[in-house]
């Protein structure tokens, strides 16, 4: 797997990008699955306690050299607010071709993270 990513951080707002590329061995020796993946996000920080962002990512899918036609894409939208301790954590991602299929999806993940 090789993975290549870069951040900067410049006042409010905070970008980065990444691309990486990996290979899966099947159960024979000849085939082989390559996935590449690109990724993008910023965020900004409104104040102190409350960060808006958005991510998105898009992955192909190549089994001995052919690449699948249902390309993965994944734009994901985020809002975080800290309580101090506690923090809270919106996140809404909407995928085209989920797994490189052809399925989409839409999920909503509203977690807590507690520091101490």
């Amino acid at each position: 797997m090789n993975k290549y990513s870069v951040a900067y951080n410049f006042g409010q707002f905070a970008a980065g990008v990444e691309l990486q590329k990996s290979e899966m061995p099947h159960t024979t020796a000849t085939q082989v699955t390559e996935y590449d993946s690109k990724s993008a996000s910023i965020t900004f920080a409104v104040n102190d306690k409350l960060s808006v962002g958005y991510a998105r990512s898009e992955t192909e899918l190549t089994t001995n050299g052919t690449k699948d036609p249902d390309e993965e894409k994944i734009n994901m939208f985020g809002i975080g607010y800290s309580l101090g301790g506690i923090a809270v954590d919106v996140n809404y991602a909407q995928t085209d071709n989920w797994n490189n299929g052809s399925t989409d999806r839409d999920n909503l993940q509203i977690r807590t993270i507690q520091k101490f």
